[in-house]
């Protein structure tokens, strides 16, 4: 018997080192014999990671079209099987449950729509010509805005720069301190009050 156990151990031995992963499990460095070498640089890490959310993305898009192709599927057997009154009840549970959505999403783009009207009414004319127009949908509309923006605010300010009394240069430094002392010896007359 004892000769019997020594060769099951010996095959059992064998046997955990001849397999895949207990090769591996031996490949592997330990814990405390890792090296900077074998850490991937961060645009590799970067790299890898763009990879695999395309790889989840397509299996995303995958899963999607199989739920699709299900539902479809299930919908032409009811079909075939005559049982349209399921279909049509499953279709009116889809717009019911829709067109609440969708009437909330037509109220706040008319309010957005009224918003953008307001806010770009005083803007110039030049800008307001890229304007994708009241029919485009709310999301071109809000992305020209917020494109322009910048732009208005730039052509604010150099209108301003124009108007009296808003000169576009800091005043020199040394003017500055005769007018300081003018000013002070002024008050201290005790003719002007400042």
């Amino acid at each position: 018997m004892k000769n019997n156990n020594t060769t099951n151990t010996t095959d059992g031995v064998q046997a955990a080192t001849s397999s895949p992963q207990a090769q591996a499990a031996n490949l592997e460095p330990q814990a405390g014999e890792k090296s900077s070498e074998n850490q991937p640089s961060l645009e590799a890490l970067q790299r890898e990671i763009a990879d695999l959310r395309k790889e989840n993305a397509s299996y995303r898009k995958r899963a999607k079209e199989q739920e699709e192709a299900a539902r479809l599927a299930g919908d032409q057997r009811l079909k075939e099987q005559g049982q349209y009154k399921q279909l049509a009840e499953q279709y009116q549970a889809r717009v019911n449950e829709l067109e609440p959505i969708s009437e909330r999403y037509n109220q706040l783009a008319s309010l957005l729509a009224n918003q953008i009207e307001s806010q770009t009414k005083d803007w110039p004319d030049e800008i307001k010509a890229f304007d994708p127009g009241a029919e485009a949908p709310i999301e071109e509309r809000l992305a020209w805005i917020e494109k322009s923006k910048p732009l208005v605010a730039k052509l604010e300010q150099q209108g301003r720069a124009g108007l009296p009394g808003n000169a576009p240069n800091p005043k020199p430094t040394g003017q500055s301190h005769k007018s300081e002392a003018i000013t002070t010896s002024l008050m201290r007359s005790g003719l002007y009050n400042f």
